[in-house]
């Protein structure tokens, strides 16, 4: 390697490690990381409870399907999934949609570029530090405590399928991350992002009515293929199309986040 580009390579990575540990400490150095948990517990793990609890109570003709068939291992990943599908991209959204932005607006971003910090470091920190998070509180704590109060109503999950819909999950929170970050560098304000994300994340109630071919391209359908490896339901050839396109979105996000900030006026 040329020296020319191990000075290229050192540029971009500048100030990378000691800029990430400063975003991981938002995280894990204040009381963000106990209230997040409290709240993910109390909507994911806490629904999940609630509902196989009422199931209990039931009778057995009023009982769903579902629970009847493969019982309540399945009913209670059908429900976490659906859940999660639903209030992760929600979460996310709310987590990261200023993580840009926030830093211009009060003047921190200008003063902390005048660090030896390269621009495309600022961004891989806040894209690592968010990542970290929410994949440790959002997706395995959840996973974890969905393991657990599955066990005290007699259901099971099979550990490798879960795991399996459990990284499609992720990928959906990977997916809204990148693009929230990338938002972030192309408007000006708070409300654009949370309103362009939001509103691509209801085109996916909407558009796949008009255009079914969307649900191939984008991760709206993400949520019911994540259910259906945790059950090892048959799978076709057309699931992994989603999977495929939504991690190179992310790729293609990421990529664009680098590209504007060395454009974007600080």
């Amino acid at each position: 390697m040329s020296d020319n580009n191990k000075g290229s390579r050192r540029e971009w990575t500048r100030g990378l490690w000691n800029m990430f540990l400063k975003e991981n400490s938002a995280w894990w150095g204040t009381r963000k990381w106990i209230v997040q948990t409290i709240l993910w517990t109390f909507v994911v793990t806490g629904s999940v409870a609630f509902v196989l609890y009422v199931f209990t109570t039931l009778p057995v003709a009023a009982k769903p399907d579902i629970y009847d068939t493969m019982g309540t291992g399945a009913a209670a990943l059908q429900l976490f999934f659906n859940v999660c599908g639903f209030t992760y991209v929600i979460g996310v959204i709310i987590l990261t949609h200023d993580l840009i932005i926030s830093e211009k607006e009060s003047g921190t971003a200008e003063w902390v570029l005048s660090k030896p910090l390269s621009r495309k470091a600022f961004v891989l920190s806040k894209l690592g530090a968010a990542i970290t998070g929410i994949t440790l509180i959002m997706v395995l704590l959840q996973g974890l405590l969905l393991f657990i109060v599955t066990g005290l109503f007699h259901g099971e999950i099979d550990l490798i399928p879960f795991l399996k819909g459990l990284g499609v999950i992720w990928l959906i929170c990977i997916f809204y991350i990148t693009f929230v970050i990338f938002l972030g560098t192309v408007v000006s304000t708070r409300g654009a992002v949370l309103g362009i994300a939001f509103l691509f994340f209801l085109a996916g109630n909407l558009l796949p009515m008009l255009y079914a071919e969307s649900y191939y391209i984008m991760p709206w359908k993400l949520s019911k293929i994540a259910f259906s490896f945790s059950v090892s339901l048959a799978w076709s050839a057309k699931m992994m199309l989603p999977i495929v396109m939504t991690a190179l979105w992310s790729l293609l996000f990421t990529a664009g986040a680098l590209w504007r900030i060395e454009r974007m006026e600080i």
